[in-house]
């Protein structure tokens, strides 16, 4: 473990000769660049004075009013340089507390809303690496680029793609947000982490025709006429190979029943409601789900053992067109005999 002012390996965290520390200056004010502190970014930066965190580094560390207070007395510091190149928003980026005080910074009018540090990262970037959702937020509606490179060199992840790789969903959530109140598409195949509050419900659609009679199953088929089954009836994706997340448009195109013991990958409960069907008409079936998959949660509330009756209801009175649906993939059966 480095000294108190570097890494701090258990506490997870940077010290002020790393990030937010006061830095050295030659006599006319300028600040000395030069080797940085036990060198752990290997490039030359402002050189830590040993001091500790700067007053401004502290006012964030601490609250949005104590970094109001200071503002008052010396607004200058808003764009004050500290080690690692980072500014005060770059170390608002750097905690659950810190994010708060993004707002107040930028409302006294900074400079640069996407300044960079000497890792070439911006502030949105350290919110989207640190999943700060309020900051990222408020960066965003400061005018904050949400897919500008990382990097010195412009080639590493912008925010967006950070928040996406880290599952940073807390702000991938604000920037999807942001993405649709602009008028912006998000990419294809990215499922929709919120519920939009404002936008108003198109008509419901008609009501689809009736399902064909099915046949009797075949002799080795578990029959299921006594368990009740409910067609629903669009949209995109997320697979970590144990769970499937979709966010679609009704029709949802499926036909739900009560599941019976069916072992999930991933372990789970009796009860709940499997995918009997997935109609061809419907993009469910686009998006990869298969009979069998049980469904987990209807816009993240938990129905994995909840009855039909029940799910089936969560799903009607949900607002709106979208619907963010989990479901998990039971296994394989053990006596299946591959050709």
């Amino acid at each position: 473990m480095l000294s108190s002012a570097g890494l701090d390996a258990e506490s997870d965290s940077v010290g002020p000769g790393i990030y937010g520390g006061g830095v050295q200056r030659a006599a006319d004010g300028t600040i000395v660049i030069g080797k940085q502190y036990e060198e752990h970014n290997s490039l030359p930066g402002p050189v830590y004075d040993g001091t500790g965190y700067t007053e401004m580094s502290q006012a964030v560390r601490t609250s949005p009013e104590a970094v109001a207070t200071l503002l008052a007395l010396r607004p200058e510091l808003k764009d004050e340089v500290t080690t690692g190149g980072a500014r005060p928003l770059h170390v608002c980026g750097m905690s659950q507390r810190g994010q708060r005080s993004a707002a107040v910074l930028l409302a006294a009018g900074v400079d640069e809303v996407d300044p960079v540090d000497t890792w070439g990262y911006t502030p949105l970037m350290r919110m989207a690496t640190n999943n700060l959702g309020v900051g990222g937020a408020a960066l965003l509606r400061a005018g904050a680029d949400r897919l500008r490179p990382s990097g010195l060199e412009g080639t590493g992840d912008s925010a967006r793609d950070l928040a996406i790789r880290l599952r940073s969903f807390d702000v991938l959530r604000e920037i999807q947000r942001f993405e649709l109140e602009t008028g912006l598409p998000l990419p294809e195949g990215e499922p929709l982490l919120f519920t939009p509050e404002t936008a108003p419900s198109p008509p419901p659609p008609p009501p689809p025709p009736p399902l064909p009679p099915t046949p009797p199953p075949p002799s080795h088929a578990v029959a299921r006429a006594s368990r009740a089954t409910m067609q629903l009836s669009s949209g995109l994706t997320f697979d970590d190979g144990e769970q499937r997340l979709i966010s679609v448009q009704r029709p949802l195109g499926l036909v739900l029943e009560e599941r019976e013991e069916v072992p999930l990958s991933g372990g789970g409960e009796d009860g709940g409601v499997v995918v009997a069907e997935v109609l061809e008409e419907g993009s469910a079936a686009r998006m990869g789900v298969r009979p069998g998959d049980v469904l987990l949660a209807v816009n993240n509330q938990d129905v994995s053992t909840a009855p039909l009756e029940a799910v089936l209801d969560r799903i009607s009175a949900a607002p709106g067109r979208v619907l963010n649906l989990r479901f998990a993939r039971h296994k394989p059966s053990l006596d299946r005999v591959d050709s």
